[in-house]
């Protein structure tokens, strides 16, 4: 395209080198093209080069002339292996935020990316679980005493010090969940 005129001109694609009709003076013939323009593909994790969300370093995508945006892995999936259901998300098997290798990537509710996250010990508090968090009133041995223990839930709280509510979601594995 000149950069008179709004014409289209052949050119080029700057990634796959298919000619193309380039129309705004675009560089790639597809969003897929543009999208791996910013991606260093490597032996392990496929690098989102483009720009991040700043903090958490999850990869940004500006798709074409739209300017739609998309997190960088969730193009990724759907360039690669298609649509996303409703109410599902697109986690990383690697942890790394930056990441859109499709390998890497697969669907899981959001559920499924706190039970991952917590299992793999990424989540910042699991070092405050029961006793070692300071608001805790009860200890480990406590909880193990109140789930074999016969004795109502309002004599327990009225021993430990706590609610019914308390002692209903300890016996129930609501809360102290890593206690056998």
């Amino acid at each position: 395209m000149n950069r008179y005129s709004n014409q289209p001109i052949l050119r080029t694609c700057n990634v796959c080198r298919k000619w193309f009709m380039a129309v705004a003076g675009s560089k790639y013939c597809s969003n897929g093209c543009h999208f791996r323009a910013h991606v260093l593909v490597a032996d392990g994790c496929w690098c989102w080069t483009g720009s991040t969300n700043g903090i958490k370093n999850y990869g940004i995508f500006r798709m074409g002339r739209s300017g739609q945006k998309f997190y960088a892995h969730i193009f990724s999936y759907m360039l690669h292996k298609g649509v996303i259901p409703d109410k599902l998300q697109v986690l990383h098997r690697c942890d790394n935020p930056n990441c859109v290798k499709p390998s890497h990537l697969f669907l899981g509710t959001q559920d499924d990316n706190v039970k991952d996250m917590v299992g793999k010990g990424r989540h910042k508090y699991i070092a405050h679980l029961g006793e070692k968090n300071g608001n805790a009133l009860l200890k480990t041995v406590d909880i193990i005493e109140i789930r074999r223990s016969t004795k109502t839930r309002r004599e327990l709280a009225v021993q430990y010090g706590v609610t019914m509510r308390c002692i209903k979601a300890v016996r129930a594995k609501q809360n102290w969940k890593h206690v056998i």
